[in-house]
């Protein structure tokens, strides 16, 4: 955090990924950063393994546009399910 204000006066640097430190509380419970992001202009890139902190992310930017989501683990049989729930998102 102590660099963010640095990552974010980089002109080239189209997106910042943040990931909160072992223990923390999941991305959804950081939006001055994910606010501060987006105010800057960059893409986010959230990094968890379920579709709260995705949700709670876009809900504290109040948009979807420029936001990535990465590390979905599923078994195969949920790969359906998870689709469906992405397509929701889905920027066209």
């Amino acid at each position: 955090m102590p660099h963010l204000d640095s990552l974010l006066g980089i002109e080239d640097l189209d997106g910042i990924q943040w990931v909160p430190g072992e223990g923390q509380p999941n991305c959804g419970h950081w939006p001055e950063v994910y606010q501060k992001i987006h105010a800057a202009g960059k893409k986010i890139q959230v990094i968890d393994n379920d579709f709260g902190s995705l949700r709670a992310v876009i809900g504290q930017i109040g948009t979807d546009r420029g936001v990535h989501k990465y590390t979905i683990r599923k078994s195969i049989d949920e790969e359906d399910a998870v689709r469906r729930r992405l397509d929701k998102y889905a920027v066209e």
